[in-house]
Order: structure tokens, then C-alpha cells, then sequence
């Protein structure tokens, strides 16, 4: 069949099973040369090209529905009290170009489990830090207390 038309064909079949509302879920297998580690953010972008998804379906699709298939869906996935504060925060809007998940210089923080594995930068810029009351970024800082509401 070739892999150009084993493309085209599972295009069209994801393609009908997201129009018929079944969850599509972002993963696979990583570490091969083909498919290195730590390019897995390139499946939102393929989910968009070639299965039609919205870039905020694609983000859905690996962060609550993720929750939801691991059967976690009270304490994954969703930026909410109670749950686990697994965040990545990115120097732009992936709503607008996921490219930016996708550029290590671009991810500005990893939170696993309320612990942080990368912060800012290095070194780290004091305007780039989350703070909140008293700091001394107002324009982070309201955008840190909007989303901290949005939990609430």
C-alpha cells in the first residue's frame, strides 16, 4: 500500500471517528530514530493537519481526555483545585501556533506533581517568575491571579 496511501487512509478514518465525537488521544511509541524523545508535542500539530482537530481540541485531547482515559479524570489533565499541578508554561499561545510547545527555548517552566523541573531560565530572570500578591510584575501577576480564579 505505501505509507503515503497508509497515511491518507488512517487520516480519513481519524478524521471521521473525531466528526463522530470518539475521543482521539495523542501518544505512541517514542526513542526510535524515527521518532526520538521529547517530540511527542509534534502530535497536536499532526492532529490539527491531518485529522482536522482545532488546536484547543488537539491540547484537549492530551491533557483532559489524557485524565480521562487513565481513568484519573478528578486529579489529571485540568487546571483545578484537587488536582495534580502538572503544568508547562510557554513563551507564547499555543491556541495560536503549537510550534511553541515544540522549542525548548520557548518552554519557560515544567511543574510535575507541584514540583518544578525547569524553571524559567538560566539563569532565571526575575520578570519571568510566577509570583503573586507583592510582587513586582503586574501584568504576570494579573494573569496569574486570573487563571488562579478560573481554578476557584
Amino acid at each position: 500500500m505505501g505509507y503515503k496511501r497508509e497515511l491518507e487512509v488512517a487520516a480519513a478514518s481519524l478524521r471521521e471517528m473525531h466528526k463522530r465525537g470518539i475521543r482521539i488521544l495523542p501518544g505512541g511509541d517514542y526513542g526510535f530514530a524515527w521518532m526520538p524523545h521529547g517530540t511527542n508535542a509534534n502530535d497536536l500539530q499532526y492532529f490539527v493537519d491531518y485529522i482536522g482537530m482545532t488546536p484547543k481540541e488537539a491540547l484537549l485531547a492530551a491533557t483532559r481526555l489524557g485524565g480521562q482515559i487513565m481513568q484519573r479524570p478528578d486529579e489529571l489533565g485540568q487546571l483545578k483545585a484537587g488536582f495534580l499541578a502538572d503544568i508547562v508554561l510557554v513563551d507564547g499561545d499555543p491556541l495560536q501556533d503549537l510550534a511553541v510547545l515544540t522549542d525548548p527555548a520557548k518552554i519557560q517552566l515544567v511543574m510535575k506533581d507541584g514540583v518544578i523541573y525547569k524553571d524559567c531560565a538560566t539563569p532565571v530572570p526575575a520578570q519571568a517568575a510566577l509570583h503573586l500578591d507583592g510582587a513586582d510584575s503586574p501584568l504576570q501577576e494579573q494573569g496569574v491571579r486570573e487563571a488562579i480564579a478560573e481554578m476557584s
